[in-house]
């Protein structure tokens, strides 16, 4: 994988692209190397686990490999966005396959729920139903930990950092779903705690992805779509080969000639209302199209992402081609006047992704 941080460390976290030989972008997942002590865990989690990949549903978990030191598999446990699952298994499988390399890829989607706790409470709150302390370890460490049992449930804990503000994963059991939530909702309830569990919906997730630039597979990034191109060349290794990293190192070398960039509406009354696929117009003139969209409830303006044509020889970071002339996109017939940003004007920095 092209991430530069390490995941061959028992019980860390990555967050990490999928490059097809293109550079392109196959998938954005989450993987860990489950530290010996999870493995029975993981596969009494999951039913499947003594499936062959003939039985499997479609839907990847995790790959294991003989290169397990202590004699036994390692095991990678992956996790995807719900709606990609069977794209993500087809392309792991299919690298598999053509690289002939010797691993399996088991199926535990439909045994495996997740809770997903997010907010400046979400460490208080697990702190009155375990005895983890997530505060003193924040979750910027990015660790999957076998918790205490919940409300009587086997359940691991995944840190990370997501949407710029602290995230943890309650991987549990798909039985165990019900009852570990209702314990949750009840240790909200009690008088001495502070805060309070509001569900949230994969609409309110895409707005918060959107405020954060972080990347929507299947909109924002494709198979033609490289980390480069995105505004992501940090994620990739300059050090280590991986799929597509010939073509990443020649994109670092001749540089790149279109830049994804995030557009902000400027008209107070706006109502335009884009959805995604509208024309994105410079100085008159149709130079691209939007490839994802949501509103931004803290700038109180609807945020849009688009490729544009970057000047021969022109740096991915100088933001000259975007500072001159008008930008406008065009929805059902009309113009509305956007501003362009190099990144979301939520962040200073990109690496806070």
């Amino acid at each position: 994988y092209p991430g530069p941080r390490e995941i061959h460390s028992r019980g860390k976290i990555a967050w990490t692209y999928m490059l097809n030989k293109q550079g392109g972008v196959e998938a954005d997942v989450t993987v860990a190397m489950l530290p010996t002590d999870l493995h029975s865990s993981f596969m009494g989690l999951s039913s499947s686990a003594s499936c062959s990949d003939d039985e499997s549903d479609g839907s990847p978990a995790a790959s294991d490999d003989e290169s397990d030191d202590s004699g036994g598999n390692e095991v990678y446990y992956i996790v995807c966005d719900t709606h990609v699952t069977t794209y993500v298994e087809y392309h792991i499988r299919r690298v598999l396959e053509e690289e002939k390399m010797e691993a399996a890829l088991v199926n535990a989607t439909s045994d495996v729920a997740i809770l997903r706790l997010q907010g400046v409470c979400a460490a208080d709150l697990l702190a009155e139903i375990t005895s983890l302390d997530f505060k003193s370890s924040p979750a910027s460490d990015r660790r999957i930990q076998v918790g205490e049992e919940i409300a009587g449930h086997n359940t691991w804990f995944m840190a990370m950092k997501f949407f710029n503000e602290s995230n943890y994963e309650l991987h549990l059991p798909m039985s165990s779903l019900v009852p570990v939530y209702r314990e949750l909702k009840r240790a909200t309830e009690a008088e001495d705690f502070s805060g309070e569990l509001v569900n949230i919906g994969f609409r309110a997730m895409t707005e918060l992805r959107t405020e954060v630039s972080h990347c929507e597979w299947g909109s924002d990034v494709g198979p033609t779509d490289t980390p480069l191109e995105a505004g992501f060349g940090h994620l990739c290794s300059q050090e280590k080969r991986y799929l597509g990293s010939d073509v990443i190192d020649q994109q670092r070398k001749k540089a790149i000639s279109r830049r994804r960039v995030a557009f902000v509406t400027t008209d107070e009354s706006d109502n335009s209302f884009p959805v995604g696929g509208e024309a994105v117009l410079h100085d008159g003139k149709v130079v691209s199209h939007v490839r994802h969209t949501g509103y931004s409830h803290f700038v109180e303006r609807f945020l849009l992402y688009a490729y544009l044509p970057l000047p021969a020889g022109g740096s991915i970071y100088d933001r000259a081609f975007i500072d001159k002339g008008l930008f406008e996109i065009e929805r059902l017939g009309q113009r509305y006047p956007v501003r362009a940003f190099l990144m979301s004007p939520l962040l200073t920095d990109i690496h806070h992704i």
